[in-house]
């Protein structure tokens, strides 16, 4: 063909019997055949996979034989779905000599979301049977620690500097935000510092603080909004309460009940623990 062979298709070469001369066949000779229908081999992340990180966000799926370059770059040649819903991808490319297809969502994987990716059947040609199509679903971030200690009591403020929360992966970047991470103060709302929760390395871990600092003798608790595991995750809100110390007097100058104490005492004082 002009165009060359074109993938999961039927041929049929027919040769007029003239070619054979007047004493030949009167018959057309010809004979069909077909070009093969390309199968999927690997995917990456795999059909129904569960846990797949978020950071790894390149899709990638290899035929056993070529497909239709143009078909697969056309419109509707791929779609991604994100809950169900079509989302903005990569162009996608595609490697003639592994027969690799890849492409990325635009936003990136979203932790604990499931997707769906579909590469069209035009790409197999007419004689493929359907859609190229797989599930996955991204790791939820779980709650593996917090710190102060829930239920923690007598905590030093001299100590806190931040309230930590690590979770079991990163959470999404758009949800690290102060109205997903709320403190109260005594059941009152109390202001964060400046860009808390701030990220503590790259492994889940995050930090708050009040913006006035930790007071001395109070009773706190860190609310975290379920969004911040994705669709998949909790439905219920992540809290936990811990108290700052409560200072109690442990000695004084002069000490009590002390007599002829000197009139050239310059100062009283009051030692907390």
């Amino acid at each position: 063909p002009a165009d060359g062979w074109q993938v999961g298709s039927s041929y049929t070469v027919q040769i007029s019997p003239a070619v054979t001369g007047p004493l030949g066949t009167s018959q057309p000779i010809s004979w069909p055949f077909q070009t093969a229908v390309p199968e999927v081999q690997t995917l990456e992340p795999g059909d129904d996979a569960v846990s797949v990180s978020a950071g790894e966000s390149t899709l990638r799926a290899v035929f056993d034989h070529a497909i239709d370059e143009a078909a697969l770059l056309a419109e509707g040649g791929v779609r991604l779905l994100k809950e169900g819903k079509e989302i903005p991808r990569s162009v996608p490319a595609y490697d003639s000599e592994t027969q690799t297809v890849t492409f990325a969502p635009t936003e990136g994987l979203r932790p604990g979301t499931s997707y769906q990716a579909i590469i069209s059947a035009a790409v197999g040609g007419p004689r493929a049977p359907g859609d190229f199509s797989w599930r996955f679903s991204t790791a939820v971030p779980g709650l593996q620690s917090v710190s102060p200690d829930s239920g923690a009591v007598s905590v030093s403020t001299d100590t806190l500097v931040v309230a930590v929360v690590t979770f079991s992966v990163p959470i999404d970047g758009e949800q690290r935000i102060a109205d997903n991470f709320l403190l109260f103060r005594e059941s009152e709302p109390v202001e964060l510092r400046s860009g808390d929760p701030i990220l503590l390395g790259d492994s889940g871990e995050y930090g708050l603080a009040p913006a006035d600092g930790w007071q001395v003798g109070s009773s706190y608790t860190v609310q975290i909004s379920p969004a911040v595991t994705g669709p998949l995750g909790v439905s219920q809100p992540i809290s936990w309460q811990f108290q700052t110390a409560v200072p109690a007097v442990v000695g004084t100058e002069p000490k009590a009940g002390a007599e002829g104490v000197a009139l050239s005492t310059a100062t009283i004082q009051i030692l907390f623990s």
